[in-house]
């Protein structure tokens, strides 16, 4: 049985493929490392990454803040199609807000009020969006080369050599060895503009 390609899943193994080789006797296992090195980045970073659609049904609920402005966990921000305020949580149709009541600031993924404010309630506010960076973007090549190289890294894990990888090694008059037990500073130095502070 072939195993799954993840939702969050950042690279396809073909695209793994292009870079490092076949991998075609291997696949299950080079999927299953994508789709991990994929979820090790969104924890890494403490948001998700890829373009996803968030409809009616997988609409994200949001806590009120008190002011004119909310942070979108997810961002970039493409698209909204529906924003609701409600502080009984119907979140029906006369609860909508229209567009023209409210301005995004896509990349950081703000929405700012015109005319009123969020309740400071739980799950007041309603969201169905598109958000997370498209496949065309340049922070999207960024995040892939990040995975591919993460994936190699892991991969080398389950080699002959064992479960960690030397990081530096220094010459005999008392030098000594270090290892790389955590994701490689090179990835960590990509991912890092894409680490959301958490408040």
């Amino acid at each position: 049985m072939s195993v799954a390609v993840a939702d969050n899943a950042l690279i396809t193994t073909t695209e793994f493929a292009a870079v490092f080789g076949s991998i075609s006797d291997e696949s299950d296992k080079y999927q299953t490392l994508i789709n991990q090195a994929s979820s090790r980045i969104e924890l890494f970073t403490h948001r998700s990454l890829k373009s996803t659609a968030y409809a009616t049904a997988t609409a994200l609920i949001l806590d009120g803040t008190g002011t004119d402005t909310i942070i979108i966990p997810h961002h970039p921000v493409t698209a909204i199609s529906k924003l609701y305020i409600d502080s009984s949580r119907a979140f029906g149709a006369d609860t909508e807000i229209l567009a023209s009541r409210y301005r995004l600031r896509s990349l950081e993924g703000i929405i700012v009020l015109y005319d009123t404010y969020f309740p400071e309630l739980v799950g007041c506010v309603k969201l169905e969006c598109t958000a997370g960076y498209v496949s065309t973007s340049p922070e999207w090549q960024v995040l892939q080369s990040a995975c591919m190289e993460l994936v190699r890294w892991m991969s080398g894990r389950y080699g002959a050599t064992g479960g960690i990888g030397m990081r530096a090694q220094s010459n005999a008059e008392g030098g000594s060895t270090t290892w790389e037990t955590d994701i490689p500073a090179n990835i960590r130095s990509m991912l890092q503009e894409f680490v959301e502070v958490e408040l």
